[in-house]
């Protein structure tokens, strides 16, 4: 072969190298989604240990395999199959029916997942959203490309009990064998009558309270019929007086539905009645905001013919009576 197509031959083979290393980049440079290179092009089934609760705050692994072609579809596929819950007998969901995964964004140069769930964590007790926490950032850290796992309220970072953000989570922090997260403790006034029946004394009682399970009227009036704790007051509500609905606010007019055998309060005097009556008025109008209440019977209001036998009018809201409210050993 002569020189000139010996030269000709290796200018084009340079010029072959090049066209591949070009192509190549911008193969790259257009395909952001990095393939799981770890893994043979063969064989797209990973095997990742998902981590359920076990009923009692333990918790146990359940082995699934995932298919998936890079790592924004391992993290989809993984948290779709989180969300849909455990196949094992005994194990329990994480993530609680309703609640769905609103956005999520892998960062690779840090490692970190950060995703928010739809509507609310918020909404969720404190034992839901610890339990769903702990579930996700051990499952995703399964996935060896995840470090971090950075929660979100909508598009703001979570904040932790002290209002500063969540931060990033790995198993670290956020152990397993983290005990079950107790609720702040809030004080209540209640108010019972006394022995003589001539007036209400105050109880303050401290009790825990998670806005996420229930409201404030509701936690205070379920701790009022559950009897005082002093000795010489009484509870003025025979034991099988019950909620019938939570207790619930509309301004400064709060409706407290009771069951029908609220009705075993009536006949039994008009002191009996009173001192019960405004147990329950007094008690509640310790919430701020709270002026009035009306009392519902099987989430029905009390109307005029339905009052034979009672001493008070229950056709309309009652106010607060501080004039029955006795120091202790007072008359």
């Amino acid at each position: 072969m002569s020189k000139k197509y010996k030269h000709i031959g290796m200018i084009a083979g340079v010029f072959g190298l090049i066209l591949v290393l070009v192509l190549g980049a911008i193969f790259i440079f257009n395909n952001p989604e990095d393939p799981i290179s770890a893994y043979p092009p063969q064989d797209r089934f990973v095997e990742i240990n998902f981590h359920f609760p076990d009923g009692n705050f333990g918790w146990d692994v359940e082995a699934k395999q995932i298919q998936a072609d890079n790592r924004q579809a391992m993290i989809e596929v993984t948290l779709e199959m989180l969300k849909e819950g455990p196949q094992t007998f005994g194990l329990t969901p994480s993530i609680p029916e309703g609640l769905e995964v609103g956005w999520f964004d892998f960062d690779a140069s840090a490692s970190t997942l950060r995703l928010s769930f739809y509507p609310s964590l918020e909404e969720l007790s404190l034992l839901e959203r610890t339990t769903l926490i702990i579930s996700v950032v051990h499952t995703m850290r399964e996935l060896e490309f995840v470090e971090y796992i950075v929660f979100y309220e909508g598009y703001e970072e979570l904040l932790g009990a002290d209002g500063q953000p969540f931060g990033p989570r790995n198993r670290s922090n956020t152990p397993l064998g983290a005990e079950a997260p107790q609720p702040a403790s809030i004080y209540i006034t209640l108010f019972y009558p006394n022995e003589q029946m001539t007036g209400l004394i105050a109880e303050v009682r401290s009790v825990p309270f998670d806005s996420a399970q229930t409201n404030i009227e509701t936690l205070v009036v379920s701790n009022l019929l559950q009897g005082p704790q002093t000795e010489g007051l009484f509870s003025a509500f025979p034991q099988d007086v019950a909620l019938n609905n939570n207790v619930s606010s509309m301004g400064e007019l709060t409706v407290v539905d009771f069951t029908a055998g609220f009705r075993d309060v009536l006949g039994r005097g008009s002191t009996a009645e009173m001192m019960a009556i405004y147990s329950l008025v007094n008690t509640l109008t310790e919430i701020s905001g709270i002026q009035r209440v009306k009392i519902f019977i099987e989430g029905q209001p009390i109307i005029y013919e339905q009052q034979i036998g009672f001493h008070l009018d229950f056709t309309s809201p009652f106010e607060r009576d501080e004039s029955l409210i006795i120091e202790p050993n007072g008359d």
